[in-house]
């Protein structure tokens, strides 16, 4: 069973930085921002679709910028000169 969308920036954020505590809380800030201003462009979608989406696209965002950073400390670890 799937726990409720989160309905406040804080509550999203929150959420998200329990489920990627190796990305800076910043990180976290901007893409939940980047996902509200994307799913507030839903015309007529009801408020609790437009968090949903959100926090959908704010962990997608999360997702890419966690395996950069577990790229990058991989190729740090292989060869000083891969980066």
């Amino acid at each position: 069973m799937t726990s409720p969308a989160p309905t406040s920036r804080d509550a999203l954020c929150a959420q998200l930085r329990a489920a990627f505590p190796a990305l800076d809380a910043a990180v976290v800030e901007r893409a939940v921002d980047h996902g509200m201003r994307v799913a507030q462009q839903l015309s007529g979608a009801p408020e609790d679709l437009v968090w949903a989406r959100a926090g959908t696209l704010a962990r997608d965002h999360l997702d890419a910028a966690a395996h950069r950073t577990r790229r990058i400390a991989s190729l740090r670890r292989q060869s000083p000169l891969a980066i």
